[in-house]
């Protein structure tokens, strides 16, 4: 491996990211209460590091749609953020705070494209996904509307899952760093959001909101990264990066 070309990839952004850490740093020491005592001041610390991350995201340039969608993308999971604060005071707001995080799935999804195709990935994810839904069927039941709601997001990840992990097949050729950021991202989003899922639906998982979130700030962390214009390559029919 290249160790010195990732080092000088990395340094010319490394100074934009340092408020991302800060501001996840503040998240976690203030550790402010937010669903039993929710407010704007809980709101706003636990939307500070997704802020960063669209300042980060905004500075390396819109001149691409890619970019520009990741940026959308952001911007909407931060209103999802803050209205999910009050999802237990306000359950319309959860279903809201949801509709926001789809709309910023479907605009991954957008940015990722739909080439190339990934017929085993396709596979691999509907039978994740669809178990994943069945799971949460029983406990979902007599609740129609969030019955709904749960499936048609499930089915956005899944699609979303989809397209990260085609844009990385290993039938061959050299995969950019910045789509394997991407598939990283993605995948990260996943594991937060079946967490969430399940200590909302199913069962209390502990921790849970400490895992939620790590899980969260870094899959952002790992999409943004991927707007970078990285010329670091990784050769998967030798394993070695050039």
């Amino acid at each position: 491996m290249n160790y010195q070309q990732i080092r000088k990839e990395f340094s010319g952004v490394a100074p934009y990211l340092v408020p991302f850490f800060k501001c996840c740093s503040i998240y976690y020491i203030l550790w402010l209460p937010e669903h039993n005592q929710p407010g704007l001041v809980p709101a706003l610390v636990k939307c500070l590091p997704t802020l960063c991350l669209i300042s980060f995201v905004f500075f390396q340039g819109m001149s691409n749609s890619y970019n520009r969608k990741i940026l959308a993308g952001l911007c909407f999971s931060c209103i999802g953020d803050a209205l999910l604060v009050w999802q237990i005071a306000y359950e319309e707001l959860f279903l809201l705070g949801m509709a926001m995080f789809a709309i910023a799935m479907c605009l991954y999804i957008s940015a990722l494209g739909f080439s190339p195709f990934g017929v085993k990935q396709l596979l691999f994810c509907v039978l994740v996904m669809s178990t994943a839904y069945a799971v949460f069927i029983p406990s979902l039941l007599h609740r129609t509307v969030m019955l709904i709601a749960v499936g048609t997001y499930i089915f956005l990840l899944a699609v979303a899952e989809w397209r990260s992990l085609a844009s990385i097949s290993l039938e061959g050729g050299a995969i950019p760093w910045r789509k394997i950021y991407a598939a990283a991202g993605i995948s990260t989003f996943v594991v937060s959001d079946t967490i969430l899922g399940v200590a909302k639906f199913i069962q209390p998982i502990l921790f849970h909101r400490f895992l939620v979130m790590t899980t969260y700030y870094t899959a952002q962390l790992f999409i943004s990264l991927s707007v970078i214009n990285s010329h670091i390559f990784m050769d998967i029919s030798t394993d070695k990066i050039h």
